[in-house]
């Protein structure tokens, strides 16, 4: 589904009135339907400069979740907050700027080109704070996945090309 910006009606007070462009909708996971480039923030820019992003995230996360809230209490406000009946769902609003929702993001924005990057600022989101992009590269190189070697175009580590598209299989052929 082509989901920015563009393609999301609201009114004057803000309110998500209609989503456009339905060309490309599809079934997925609910983490991936959250995804939106304007979401993201950026590596190479400051927090400073990363501002607009987060906080468009965050005005939109806030706006999506009193849309949940009424839709699914029918407009009725319930003291105190949430009705007791709602206090344990997960809301589709919560998972917007999570970790998790990082990881689908540069899982499925990625392009070739820029996969190592990306590996590299999901890393410790998904290993743990201990985790180190050498131990993982080690891993990788010496584990079982790697005894058939793929060589493909990109970068190595000092930035130079590599590769040239051709497959070396070390596996004797299967029957």
């Amino acid at each position: 589904m082509d989901f920015h910006y563009n393609n999301i009606l609201i009114d004057d007070d803000f309110n998500i009135t209609g989503i456009i462009d339905w060309s490309d909708a599809q079934t997925v996971p609910l983490e991936r339907f959250t995804i939106t480039p304007e979401f993201a923030t950026f590596p190479g820019l400051s927090a400073e400069e990363n501002e607009p992003s987060v906080t468009f995230r965050k005005e939109f996360a806030a706006a999506l979740k009193k849309r949940e809230i009424t839709t699914m209490t029918g407009g009725v406000k319930a003291p105190g907050g949430l009705p007791s009946s709602l206090s344990s769902l997960r809301f589709t609003s919560d998972l917007i700027g999570t970790p998790l929702w990082e990881i689908v993001y540069r899982s499925t924005y990625s392009y070739w080109w820029r996969a190592r990057s990306d590996a590299r600022l999901v890393l410790k989101q998904i290993y743990g704070a201990n985790a180190k992009w050498d131990d993982f590269v080690s891993c990788y190189e010496n584990g079982p996945l790697h005894q058939r070697k793929l060589l493909t175009v990109g970068l190595s580590k000092e930035g130079e090309s590599y590769g040239d598209s051709s497959i070396e299989d070390s596996h004797p052929q299967r029957s």
